[in-house]
């Protein structure tokens, strides 16, 4: 097991742990403030993202949805096909310094995925698979350097994909398809590359397709799950 999947696997043990010990962790009041403004600006939401809304400040960590450290600083969200609508333009993610883990996948979210996403300096897990976002990816995505996963497949993101997510030098698991992309992979995406030894160690197929790709430069590596682009 390599030392960045060693990594992962202690992060969310810390989540877990997390969850376990401290489900009624007062968050801070700023924190707190930014998930409610973005809670309602959602056009529709099945369930409530904090407890006791109006009410409370406490972090919600018995069911994983939010996840708090011991100071009470969000470090992980996680509202995976929970029917919202609406868009990230009103959630103000400066405000949300020690977030690791934000997973928003299957739900109805549109607009663009907003460039103030790269102030999440210290996220490892970024999921926004099967939404409707659209527009270019953000530039702002190469800052996020922490990344070990990222997921934005099926959106109607189009566009090129920009160089500096060639920074993400930490980046095991990358899946961008389903997507209306355009251009080619950049020569920097290459430092994002994990072996084909290391892909098998994992149990992770080697897609023989990616060397159609239009890449430079694509050497003996692969990329996890850059399947199914079409990259004309």
């Amino acid at each position: 097991m390599s030392i960045l999947l060693v990594l992962v696997l202690f992060s969310f043990n810390l989540l877990v742990n997390a969850a376990a010990a401290n489900t009624l962790t007062e968050i801070i009041p700023a924190e707190h403030e930014a998930l409610e403004r973005w809670k309602h600006s959602l056009y529709y939401y099945e369930v409530a993202i904090v407890p006791d809304w109006n009410t409370t400040t406490s972090c919600n960590t018995s069911d994983g949805r939010i996840t708090c450290s011991e100071e009470g600083s969000v470090i992980g969200i996680d509202l995976s096909y929970h029917h919202l609508e609406g868009n990230l333009n009103h959630l103000n993610f400066s405000s949300l310094p020690h977030l690791s883990v934000l997973i928003l996948q299957g739900n109805n979210l549109n607009g663009t995925i907003p460039q103030e996403i790269g102030t999440l300096t210290n996220l490892i897990h970024l999921n926004l698979n099967s939404n409707l976002f659209g527009g270019d990816l953000p530039i702002s995505l190469g800052n996020l350097t922490s990344l070990v996963h990222l997921d934005l497949s099926n959106n109607n993101l189009n566009g090129p994909i920009p160089p500096k997510i060639g920074n993400l030098n930490h980046l095991l698991e990358l899946r961008l398809s389903h997507n209306n992309l355009s251009g080619h992979l950049p020569p920097e995406i290459g430092t994002c590359y994990i072996s084909t030894r290391q892909a098998n160690e994992h149990d992770i197929d080697d897609d023989d397709a990616i060397s159609s790709l239009p890449v430079d430069d694509m050497g003996h590596s692969v990329l996890w799950s850059v399947d199914d682009m079409d990259l004309a």
